[in-house]
C-alpha cells in the first residue's frame, strides 16, 4: 500500500529500503534466467565434437589404374603429410596400359622435343625427298611449313608406308630375276652401215642396244630408271667405257635390272 513505502523522516533511511527491495527483485530475476538454461542443456545434451569420416574410395572390377591407386594412395597418407602409411602401388610408366600415358592413335610423334616430319622437296642440310627426319618444331612451323617442303607424319603412316614400300620391292626384285633368266644368253643382232675394212659409220651406243634388246620383251618390261646398260666389252675382254662401238665384231654387254640383278648376253654388230 502506499503508507508502506512512505518515507520516514531521516532521508538516509529512505535510501536503504529502496535499494534493499531493488536487489530483492535482482535476485528473483537471476534465479528464474539460471532456472530457464539449466532446463535448456537438460532438454538438448551435452554439445560434443564428432571427428570427420576417414575418405575411402570404393572401385569395382577391373583392377584399378594407376591412376585411382596413386589417387588412393595420396588420400591415405594425407598427400604425403603421413610419413608412417605404407599403400603399395605400381609406379606408372610410360608404354605401360594405364591410359594416362596412352599415347593417341595418329598422333604427331614427338621425341626429344623434335617432331617426325617427311620430306617432300630437297631441303639442303636436312635431307632428300622421302626421307623422314625428326626436326624441332621451329624449324617445322618457321621454315618447312611455310615452304611446303615437308609434312607431318606419324609412326603409324611410317609403318604404313613403309610395308607398302616393301611389297613394291618384293614385286621389282621379282620381276627382275624373271628377266634375267630371260635375257640371260641372249644374243642381239644389230646391223650398221660400215666400210671395207669394218669400221662403222656412226657408232652403236649403249641406248641402241637397249633398244634393241627391247624388241624381244614385250612393251614396258625394261623401262624404268634402274634398266640400263652398265657395261659393253670387245673381244678382248676391254671395257669400253662411255665410247660407242666403232667396229664390226662380237661384243658383251651387261644390263642392270635392280640393285642387286644384272644380266649379260652379246651383241653382234655386222656392216649393211
Amino acid at each position: 500500500s502506499p503508507s508502506r513505502f512512505r518515507p520516514s523522516k531521516t532521508s538516509g533511511t529512505t535510501v536503504i529500503y529502496v535499494n534493499s527491495v531493488f536487489n530483492m527483485h535482482s535476485c528473483i530475476l537471476a534465479i528464474t534466467l539460471l532456472g530457464s538454461a539449466v532446463a535448456a542443456q537438460s532438454k538438448f545434451g551435452t554439445a560434443s565434437f564428432v571427428l570427420p569420416a576417414a575418405p575411402s574410395i570404393v572401385s569395382s572390377s577391373p583392377a584399378p589404374t594407376d591412376v585411382l591407386l596413386a589417387r588412393r594412395s595420396a588420400v591415405v597418407t594425407g598427400y604425403g603429410l603421413d610419413k608412417k602409411s605404407k599403400v603399395a602401388i605400381r609406379k606408372p610408366t610410360q608404354g605401360g596400359t594405364s591410359p594416362l600415358f596412352a599415347k593417341k592413335k595418329g598422333a604427331a610423334s614427338f621425341k626429344k622435343g623434335k617432331v617426325q616430319v617427311k620430306l617432300i622437296k630437297f631441303v639442303e642440310g636436312t635431307g632428300s625427298i622421302g626421307d623422314v627426319v625428326m626436326v624441332a618444331p621451329a624449324f617445322w612451323e618457321n621454315k618447312l611449313k611455310k615452304t611446303q617442303s615437308a609434312v607431318i607424319i606419324t609412326d603409324e603412316e611410317v609403318a604404313s608406308q613403309k610395308k607398302e614400300k616393301e611389297a613394291k620391292d618384293k614385286a621389282r626384285l621379282d620381276g627382275a630375276r624373271s628377266l634375267e633368266g630371260n635375257i640371260k644368253d641372249t644374243t642381239i643382232t644389230i646391223a650398221k652401215k660400215a666400210g671395207p675394212e669394218g669400221h662403222l659409220f656412226g657408232g652403236v651406243g649403249k641406248k641402241d642396244i637397249l633398244n634393241d634388246l627391247k624388241k624381244n620383251f614385250p612393251k614396258d618390261a625394261l623401262n624404268g630408271k634402274q634398266i640400263k646398260i652398265t657395261s659393253v666389252k670387245g673381244k678382248d675382254g676391254k671395257d669400253i667405257g662411255n665410247r660407242d662401238i666403232k667396229e664390226v665384231g662380237e661384243y658383251s654387254a651387261t644390263i642392270s635390272l635392280h640393285k642387286d640383278v644384272s644380266a649379260d648376253f652379246k651383241v653382234s654388230v655386222k656392216g649393211a
